[in-house]
């Protein structure tokens, strides 16, 4: 179990006097809560870790105007070299897959990056391998995370009170939600808050989501149209990136190429990621398309087969031709919508039939042969619709 101890240190100094000290432990996975009170102030938090292990440190600014900045010590003192990026007046900061070199006692200090800002913060250690699965709830008007080794929920209500929640993604520790009410969301990762609830607005009828080189590709598809957005800002690129489409309800970015589900034209175009350009209108001419995903030169689709349970299934395709791998690749499902892969993992959400408000479920597969890993992984979702995962 990994703990952490805190301090405060002024000036660089360890208040060790009763006034000022403070100590707080927290187990591993948990986040800590800290304030900056006064300029030039730093935090020191302690925890312990085996030989050769590896986590992932997160601080998030919650309030103030604190632009986080850390240092990690060894338990032999020295100033270890993590890769670090940060810029001063960001309001977060992120280690991913720090190697923890030496067994003992690590010591991470926290201050602001001028050292003038004050503000409180969250502070999540946590080991690197513990992947982590989003998962929108179309039905619960919620996104929950769980562990995506073992499926158990972390927060099964991490984000709640959306609208109508679709397609998600995730870069960094930012979660972009789409809400078929007409907007995107931005959202912290780590803890759910709202980074800004109404990044993109007026929208018509969104649906479908994806991310690539910090933009936003966004599905509506009432107005038949994917609008291109940056990612940092909201601001749109071009808010008809590509138009006329039948009913775009699923988007999926593969290098620099652009698959959308049209549900009106019962098919998967692809098109340039760069200009909106057409490159195959009819790439894979399919009905019943829920839900699809690239992962490497394969591409998965889903086919609902609504009013049959059972009747659902997942096929494979060429992601460069659209040839036929296996149209059968997984069968007996049940509302079957979106998709994920990470590693040798496929993920598939089903909606379930009759759908109730817990018939819903995340299955897990072998995405290289699609043999079951455990069929329920995740239960008791209504109406599960899209992932996001870390790495």
């Amino acid at each position: 179990m990994t703990t952490l101890r805190g301090y405060w240190i002024i000036a660089g100094v360890v208040a060790s006097f009763c006034c000022c000290a403070w100590a707080a432990d927290l187990a591993q996975g948990t986040t800590a809560h800290g304030v900056i009170a006064v300029a030039g102030q730093s935090d020191s938090y302690t925890f312990e870790a085996s030989a050769d292990s590896r986590a992932d440190i997160t601080v998030t600014t919650t309030s103030g105007s604190l632009s986080p900045v850390a240092w990690l010590y060894g338990p032999d003192g020295a100033m270890l070299s993590v890769g670090s990026k940060f810029v001063c007046g960001d309001s977060s900061l992120e280690w991913r897959n720090v190697r923890l070199a030496a067994n003992g006692t690590y010591t991470l200090v926290v201050q602001d990056c001028s050292g003038a800002n004050e503000g409180s913060y969250d502070l999540r250690i946590e080991p690197a391998s513990t992947s982590r699965l989003y998962v929108s709830e179309y039905g619960a008007n919620t996104v929950g995370e769980y562990n995506a080794t073992t499926g158990a929920a972390i927060n099964a209500s991490l984000i709640t009170g959306l609208n109508g929640p679709c397609g998600i993604a995730l870069s960094g520790n930012n979660l972009f939600v789409v809400n078929i009410g007409g907007t995107v969301g931005k959202y912290n990762a780590t803890t759910g808050a709202a980074i800004n609830a109404n990044l993109i607005t007026g929208l018509d009828g969104p649906i479908g989501l994806a991310l690539s080189d910090g933009a936003l590709y966004v599905a509506s598809s009432e107005s038949g149209v994917v609008g291109k957005y940056k990612a940092s800002t909201g601001a749109a690129i071009n808010a008809n990136f590509i138009t006329g489409l039948g009913s775009p309800e699923r988007v999926e970015v593969s290098g620099n190429t652009l698959y959308i589900v049209s549900a009106d034209s019962e098919t998967i175009g692809t098109y340039n990621a760069t200009t909106g350009a057409p490159i195959d209108t009819r790439f894979l001419p399919l009905s019943d398309v829920t839900g699809l995903v690239v992962s490497g030169s394969t591409l998965y689709v889903s086919d609902y087969d609504e009013g049959t349970p059972g009747g659902g299934s997942i096929g494979t395709y060429s992601a460069t031709t659209g040839v036929v791998i296996n149209s059968s690749f997984i069968t007996g499902l049940s509302g079957p919508e979106g998709l994920k892969v990470l590693g040798k993992h496929l993920f598939v959400a089903n909606w379930g039939e009759p759908i109730t408000a817990t018939s819903g479920s995340v299955g897990e597969y072998n995405a290289s042969t699609g043999v079951v890993i455990k069929a329920n992984f995740v239960t008791g979702l209504y109406l599960p619709f899209d992932f996001a995962t870390t790495p």
